[in-house]
């Protein structure tokens, strides 16, 4: 128990010294959800049961029934509950991507809309990366310039942390990540973090042909500074969490500082590592420290990967991350105790994405990162994303931690080096089409 007090508070001040704000937890408050349908049932109950506020900020909002009934319990919620607000932020290029039926997440939440509630308000964030020589490109093509892809929920003094977005697939056979966390100063922080947002994005007002401008274009810049005032003292607690916000193109890297302050301790200390991403594709800087510890590392199979299947060019996507995939092991030295392992479950894809640390091998984790980032270029470069970095010598909220990794565990299994020398060899094109789109991902 000491040992694991002692990684913690040596984390903790880490992560301080990283101008990264504490919140303390009760840990019995926090709840990690095992599916998604749990997931999907958590959010229909917590809007019933919301008075005050809902926030809610996504990639998109999907346009099947399920979301539909997301939408009507929300346009419920608010009707009969005076007091209650709605802020909800999507991605300005995702949420208007149109389905082969023409639909998009303005299609599913015009009832929402059209009701002109002064309570309701809905956003769309752009990058700014975003030029008007973009408007040239494709729908798809403008999401590689870089997306709001933090995954966050708010209702009341609740919070769910995830990296599943409001759509079909996440409600039912995308397994993901969800921390669902109870307490008041931490929702107090979310629920600002997706106003500030909301103010650095256009707004969309039913019967109008244009987006109103955002309020306040230069409110990204003040993400950083946002959890110090919602922040407590954190003394006498066992269990916190820690947000970092990152946003390479405006030089936001809270969570790239912390992060690879982390992995050098991590590494000095001998921990153990777990690293969860649907699409694998580290920074080399990443994979560097991958190397220098005891390192697991969860990934999806080609089948597993959400675009399998797909359609036009993004139909070989899965094979590129196959081809980074066998360069990481292809690198990988004799004495390197690292593991690679492929989430197969049929009819299932893949998405959670996070690490979790351990004292050792065979120990409970003491700390688990959670939140947007796949830890890829893309991440630390293009887009909005929210990490949060909790914390605890709590032994039950540990064996949480390690239940969430036992869920997916009989769907893994290990990759090696001969793996790509049977059925999955790397074509020379899918070699040249890794490299050309890689820094893309």
């Amino acid at each position: 128990m000491q040992v694991t007090a002692d990684h913690v508070n040596h984390i903790k001040q880490l992560l301080e010294g990283n101008s990264l704000s504490p919140f303390p937890l009760d840990p019995d408050k926090v709840a990690v959800l095992k599916s998604p349908e749990d997931f999907y049932q958590s959010l229909l109950e917590l809007i019933s049961h919301s008075k005050d506020r809902i926030s809610l900020s996504s990639l998109y909002l999907g346009v099947d029934d399920q979301e539909s009934a997301l939408v009507q319990r929300l346009r419920f919620q608010i009707h009969k509950t005076p007091s209650l607000a709605i802020n909800f932020v999507l991605d300005y290029h995702r949420a208007q991507r149109r389905d082969p039926n023409l639909r998009n997440s303005f299609t599913c939440l015009e009832p929402l809309v059209a009701d002109r509630s002064p309570r309701f308000r809905l956003h769309l964030y752009r990058s700014p990366l975003f030029s008007p020589y973009h408007n040239l490109l494709g729908e798809r093509i403008k999401e590689v310039i870089g997306v709001q892809h933090t995954k966050l929920y708010v209702f009341d003094d609740t919070v769910i942390i995830s990296g599943a977005n409001l759509s079909r697939s996440y409600f039912t056979n995308r397994q993901d990540r969800y921390y669902q966390i109870t307490d008041r100063h931490l929702a107090n922080y979310v629920h600002e973090l997706v106003a500030c947002i909301g103010n650095a994005s256009f707004s969309y007002v039913y019967g109008e042909t244009a987006l109103s401008p955002p309020v306040n274009p230069l409110s990204l810049q003040n993400l950083p500074g946002i959890s110090s005032a919602y922040a407590r003292s954190s003394r006498g607690s066992n269990t916190w969490i820690f947000p970092a916000i990152q946003l390479g193109c405006i030089n936001v890297r809270l969570d790239e500082r912390a992060l690879f302050s982390v992995l050098r301790s991590i590494s000095v200390k001998e921990c153990s590592l777990t690293l969860a991403s649907g699409y694998f594709n580290p920074v080399s800087s990443l994979e560097k420290h991958l190397k220098t510890c005891d390192s697991t590392i969860l990934t999806a199979s080609p089948m597993a990967n959400a675009f399998f299947n797909a359609q036009g060019v993004s139909k070989f996507i899965p094979h590129v991350y196959s081809a980074i995939e066998q360069r990481f092991l292809s690198q990988k030295n004799r004495v390197n105790k690292v593991s690679l392992m492929e989430y197969s479950r049929h009819g299932w894809s893949y998405h959670q994405k996070g690490i979790w640390i351990r004292p050792s091998s065979n120990t409970a984790p003491f700390l688990s990162v959670l939140g947007s980032s796949n830890f890829g270029y893309r991440s630390l470069e293009k887009d909005l994303e929210c990490q949060f970095y909790l914390m605890t010598s709590d032994e039950d909220l540990r064996q949480k931690m390690t239940q969430e990794l036992d869920n997916v565990g009989n769907y893994m299994a290990p990759i090696t080096n001969e793996t790509f020398n049977t059925n999955r060899r790397i074509t020379m094109p899918i070699r040249l089409l890794t490299r050309a789109i890689r820094s893309w991902l």
